[in-house]
């Protein structure tokens, strides 16, 4: 199908021409409102099908002839194929508007496949029907007559025509019927495919007539009835099946949607069994584990109980040991005190009745010996204290590390805004030590140059004025060659000073460069302090294989919290001692540690030390 030259959506003429080969498929694609369909239901007009019965005329809507065929120029042309040879069977079926009624169509055909000649001129002009016939006779292409639509109906179908001219009729039939039978019922099948509402009727009359052409009826009032073997209840219930048919057909979107979503809420409950069994079964592990965890913290809290009720009857009873020593202190030195007194009276007085006394010098010797004893004891308690203050000071110790560890991240911290300062410097000294050379170069240059002009000018001026006694023109000259050597030596003393301001300045940018280059070595010196303390630190942190400190890091905090406040801090970084954990109660061991000390000459802390919050205690 070609259009040429019809009309467009914007009340013209579209002024080319457009092909559709619909052979093995086409897609007719574009926006809304640019004549997809329109273009779509001009196929039936090929068949003689009337414009009327496939678009409505009204509710200000134009005429399909007359919105299609906008000028006379304009035309619609169907190329078809009747029979097997490409060369000989091609035609042409050219639809055009009437001048004198432009709502119907005339039609003209043609004995060629579609040439552009028989519609367009050498200048481009697009033809008329008087034009194309007479494009056609100067090519050579034979046409018919112009024809109705009742008459175009009759060729194009292969029908037998009632009118006068039925015999012509016939004989353009035989050149230019699409095929060789008669097909009456082809227009109205393919114009029901396009219109907006599909005549149940017209299908009825389709099948009517085939059926009476089977039957081959022969009168009018024959063909007009068609005579059936069915009962009227076998029919009616045609009629109905055929009705409950059209309702399924309604209904089968409705049906495959919710077959679509019964499949998809079965495929979601499946999914939801499999999720609601995979979370039964991570909420069964959950339980189990929140049993074990709770049966932990209930028997670390009943062993928590049990042995803080045993410290707090050890420092009970240590407590009570503590104030009955203290109370033994205080009357050994009442006793002391009192004896002291006694010998002191008996230097004073006189000798007389000592015999007597001496009688009791044993229970005094005995009574000496018990007091002895009791300091003994005293001293005993007194290097308990000591070994407090000692645990106090480990515990202050450690918290000198946390402090250490908070300085650690702050030298971390500080040595990369140093190292940005210094890359800062470093970019600034290159680029400043750049500038100055590229100046200091330039500007020697340029003196050099200047000198060497200087030179060479006095030389000549030198020259001249030796050579140069005569007339007054020739003074005048050397005058003006002295005052050009006077210009040039002032110019050599400008760029002498040039020259000093740029080596002063040289000399500032170096002194400069030395300030940076001081302050650049301060920092690092500062650096290495900082990296001195931090490899100080994470030796500290990162303990070395095999020492005493490496050892406790490795046990569990429960084995080594004690233990941590007897330890004397210059053992921790000892690689002989081979400690080991385990030792339980041998009293070559401390709280479990074994090793090549004396633990049981290491005093053991105080019991309200060991009070003291693990989350406070540290290594």
């Amino acid at each position: 199908m070609f259009l040429v030259n019809v009309g467009t959506n914007k009340q013209r003429p579209s002024r080319r021409i457009t092909e559709i080969d619909p052979r093995d498929g086409a897609a007719v694609v574009g926006p809304n409102g640019v004549g997809k369909t329109t273009t779509l239901r001009l196929t039936p007009l090929f068949y003689g099908h009337l414009p009327s019965q496939i678009i409505q005329i009204g509710h200000g809507q134009k005429s399909m002839p007359r919105f299609t065929l906008p000028t006379p120029e304009s035309a619609i042309v169907f190329e078809y194929q009747r029979g097997p040879s490409e060369a000989h069977d091609l035609r042409l079926a050219v639809l055009r508007a009437r001048r004198d009624n432009p709502d119907a169509l005339e039609y003209r055909l043609f004995e060629s496949g579609f040439r552009r000649e028989i519609f367009v001129d050498e200048n481009g002009t697009f033809l008329d029907d008087e034009g194309s016939k007479a494009a056609a006779t100067n090519i050579g292409v034979g046409f018919s007559m112009k024809l109705d639509a009742s008459e175009y109906r009759s060729i194009i179908l292969n029908l037998q025509a009632n009118t006068k001219q039925a015999h012509k009729l016939r004989q353009i039939a035989r050149e230019y019927s699409f095929a060789p039978r008669a097909m009456p019922n082809l227009d109205r099948l393919v114009g029901s495919v396009v219109k907006e509402h599909v005549s149940f009727a017209d299908l009825i009359q389709v099948a009517v007539g085939m059926v009476n052409e089977e039957t081959s009826a022969s009168s009018d009032s024959e063909r007009n009835k068609l005579l059936l073997k069915q009962t009227k209840t076998e029919i009616t219930d045609w009629i109905k099946n055929r009705r409950a048919c059209e309702d399924a057909n309604k209904v089968a979107p409705i049906v495959e949607d919710l077959e679509s979503t019964i499949d998809r809420c079965y495929r979601e409950d499946d999914d939801i069994r499999l999720l609601s069994a995979e979370v039964s079964a991570l909420l069964d592990n959950k339980r189990e584990a929140l049993a074990d965890v709770t049966s932990c913290q209930e028997t670390a809290a009943t062993q928590r109980q049990r042995e803080h009720e045993s410290e707090q009857n050890i420092q009970a009873t240590m407590t009570a040991a503590f104030e009955q020593a203290q109370s033994n202190r205080r009357t050994a030195e009442l006793a002391h005190n009192d004896q002291a007194a006694l010998k002191a009276r008996f230097d004073k007085e006189e000798v007389a009745g000592w015999a007597k006394k001496q009688e009791s010098v044993q229970a005094l010797q005995a009574e000496r010996a018990g007091i002895l004893q009791q300091r003994q004891v005293y001293s005993a308690e007194a290097d308990l204290i000591e070994d407090e203050i000692r645990a106090a000071r480990e515990e202050i110790e450690a918290t000198r590390e946390a402090d250490l560890e908070t300085l650690n991240q702050e030298a971390d911290e500080n040595r990369e805004r140093r190292a940005a300062q210094l890359e800062s410097l470093n970019d600034q000294k290159s680029a400043s030590l750049e500038a100055a050379r590229g100046r200091h170069a330039e500007q020697t240059a340029v003196n050099q140059e200047k000198l060497v002009e200087t030179r060479l000018a006095l030389e000549r001026a030198n020259i001249e004025s030796e050579r140069v006694e005569g007339p007054d023109e020739a003074r005048a000259l050397v005058r003006d060659l002295r005052d050009q050597i006077d210009e040039i030596k002032d110019a050599l003393v400008g760029a002498r000073e040039v020259v000093v301001t740029r080596n002063q300045e040289s000399a500032a940018a170096r002194e400069r460069f030395t300030l940076l280059d001081q302050e650049v070595a301060f920092v690092h010196e500062q650096i290495g302090g900082i990296e001195s303390e931090i490899d100080h630190l994470e030796r500290s942190l990162k303990p070395e294989d095999g020492t005493l400190l490496a050892a406790i890091r490795r046990e569990p905090q429960e084995n080594w919290e004690h233990f941590a406040k007897v330890v004397d801090p210059k053992h921790l970084t000892r690689t002989d001692l081979n400690p080991t954990f385990g030792g339980g109660s041998d009293p070559t061991s401390a709280f479990g540690l074994q090793g090549a000390i004396d633990w049981a000459a290491t005093s053991v802390p105080t019991i309200p030390d060991l009070e003291t919050p693990a989350n406070q205690r540290s290594s």
